[in-house]
């Protein structure tokens, strides 16, 4: 079992969606008792502030003993696994996380009506971002509980989880265990959620995919948050084996 995580993968930035400087969130990793953090703002219609937000994350890392991975978060737009960041833009980053949001047509827009068709969408979309070869991660995967056709973890069928864990250990993408996933389901008491989401993490812990840890931090206070993600590890049984290493990522700079 899982008793301490050595890095959080998923941090926002003031140069994104996040409330302090890329030097705070070091500090606060830090402070935490981390080796690694990995900055990763989102890619919606911003790569143009890519090299901007890079040699900030240089500058941040300076004469700091936590090892600082440039990343970078980005959404899927379609069942063609069209993303919102370019493969020439992803190449500068060490790790490419990969979300569902509400830009996903197919399944957070145009939702069909059918529930084997947005089912299909849903797959698709997956697999084909995972099928990009800058994306590293599926970022918080299955947050749908807040788009107009709301799943539930309970709602999804075996054999799309085993399909999508296939395709993610033969592209070597990884599985984020995001603390906040939970905030996504607000009709889902969080103990029912746990139990749920739960199975969904013991069919992709069998078909032998990574996973990183993210908080999802959106100030510094909360880089390294994982109470979520410690009772998600206890009742799933995941080994540190089982978590992809932060600390052999390319650091900046």
């Amino acid at each position: 079992m899982i008793r301490d995580f050595p890095y959080d993968a998923h941090v926002h930035t003031s140069l994104g969606q996040g409330s302090d400087a890329p030097e705070e969130c070091v500090r606060a990793a830090q402070a935490a008792g981390l080796r690694a953090v990995a900055l990763t703002d989102h890619y919606d219609q911003e790569e143009s502030q890519a090299p901007a937000r890079l040699a900030a994350y240089a500058r941040a890392a300076e004469g700091s003993p936590v090892r600082v991975v440039a990343g970078a978060s980005c959404a899927i737009l379609d069942p063609q696994g069209r993303l919102t960041l370019s493969e020439q833009a992803g190449q500068q980053f060490a790790l490419v996380l990969a979300r569902l949001s509400p830009l996903t047509e197919g399944v957070a827009r145009a939702t069909p009506v059918r529930m084997e068709t947005l089912l299909e969408n849903l797959l698709e979309a997956l697999v084909r971002a995972c099928r990009r070869p800058h994306v590293n991660v599926l970022s918080a995967p299955f947050n749908l509980g807040r788009f107009s056709a709301a799943l539930s973890p309970g709602q999804l069928p075996t054999a799309l989880l085993e399909e999508l864990a296939g395709v993610m250990r033969e592209e070597e993408v990884a599985f984020e265990l995001n603390n906040t996933i939970w905030s996504w389901y607000p009709e889902l008491p969080p103990e029912e959620f746990l139990e749920e989401y739960g199975t969904v993490v013991r069919a992709f812990s069998r078909e032998g995919v990574k996973f990183v840890v993210g908080s999802e931090a959106r100030a510094a206070a909360a880089v390294g948050n994982f109470g979520f993600v410690a009772k998600l590890t206890e009742v799933t049984g995941l080994e540190k084996s089982q978590l992809v290493d932060l600390g052999r990522l390319r650091a900046v700079g």
